[in-house]
């Protein structure tokens, strides 16, 4: 076999895969997802040296570091600031003033908390914390953010993107970022304000 032969995902195997990462993530993967799975993970395969994806699923069994390794080669971590503008609107037209009323009237306290579950890289949390640190000027915000994919968690923590991105915030929103200069030229940063409204 050439070294860089792989042998075929059985039907065994694939539906071990689906069932570790059900049972890890909750997440489903269908059938006809079988070519994209096979696809993710050849390459990780490939560099353990291995020649079947029987190989690589008993070692995703028995090694939990390997298991996140998979499930981080697994998962799509699909994103970008603003990304679905509706919610945006409902929350800046709809939401947030009935608070702010709320407020005023002491029905309700000056603090948010809000849990982003599946943040990827983290546009969606640093999204919402421009939103509500602009529309809610001095209020306590709280924004955890949580992803399984710990690679697209720590680029989130980062909080470091290409300045190309710029282009998907309103910008009545910008100056929450920084532009980045000599080493971090061509990017931009999330502010001291965004960072401290999330962890």
């Amino acid at each position: 076999m050439h070294a860089s032969e792989l042998l075929p995902l059985s039907d065994r195997e694939f539906r071990g895969f689906r069932e570790i990462i059900y049972r890890e993530t909750g997440i489903h993967i269908a059938e006809h997802k079988r070519e994209l799975l096979t696809a993710r993970l050849s390459r990780r395969i490939r560099s353990l040296g291995m020649h079947r994806f029987g190989e690589y699923l008993t070692a995703v069994e028995e090694q939990h570091s390997e298991r996140v390794e998979m499930l981080d080669r697994v998962v799509t971590n699909e994103t970008r600031f603003f990304r679905e503008p509706s919610q945006f609107d409902f929350l800046e037209k709809t939401v947030l003033p009935r608070w702010r009323a709320e407020a005023a009237e002491k029905k309700r306290a000056r603090r948010v908390r809000v849990w982003s579950a599946g943040c990827s890289t983290g546009q969606e949390p640093y999204s919402l914390a421009m939103l509500l640190l602009a529309q809610l000027e001095g209020w306590d915000i709280e924004i955890m953010a949580s992803d399984i994919s710990g690679r697209a968690l720590r680029q989130a923590m980062a909080g470091l993107w290409p300045i190309e991105k710029a282009a998907e915030i309103p910008p009545q929103y910008l100056p929450f970022l920084l532009k980045g200069v000599r080493t971090q030229s061509g990017k931009m940063l999330a502010g001291d304000r965004l960072r401290a409204a999330i962890r």
